[in-house]
């Protein structure tokens, strides 16, 4: 799996691509607790790239979501294709995550910073 990750208007956002899988989550996990724990607690997943994830994918997203909010962040999805939309439909996470069309509707729907997140 590909990733590029950049800051923009306040948010960490981490763009994917590639099969996000049980091969590449613990990866994606790892970098994400990082950047949590450095005080990046608005994240955008932009994974318009990626083509399979399965449930590996899914508990990195639904962990790091939780751990962003715990520190006053949140965690937003953009640019799902529809494979993906409908993974998250199926395992019924589209109810935890709303989907975002792009990066700036996602930035939009993000917490504002806050002291407790740090940034």
């Amino acid at each position: 799996m590909k990733h590029d990750i950049e800051e923009q208007a306040g948010a960490l956002v981490l763009r994917l691509q590639g099969r996000f899988d049980a091969a590449s989550a613990p990866e994606i996990k790892q970098l994400l607790k990082d950047q949590v724990g450095a005080g990046n607690t608005r994240i955008v997943l932009e994974i318009s790239g990626v083509d399979f994830m399965d449930s590996s994918g899914l508990s990195v997203i639904v962990t790091c979501q939780r751990l962003a909010q715990s520190r006053g962040g949140d965690l937003r999805i953009a640019g799902a294709a529809e494979s993906v939309k409908s993974i998250l439909e199926l395992t019924r996470l589209s109810r935890v995550f709303e989907l975002d069309s792009d990066v700036g509707e996602a930035i939009s729907r993000l917490p504002p910073k806050s002291r407790k997140s740090g940034r």
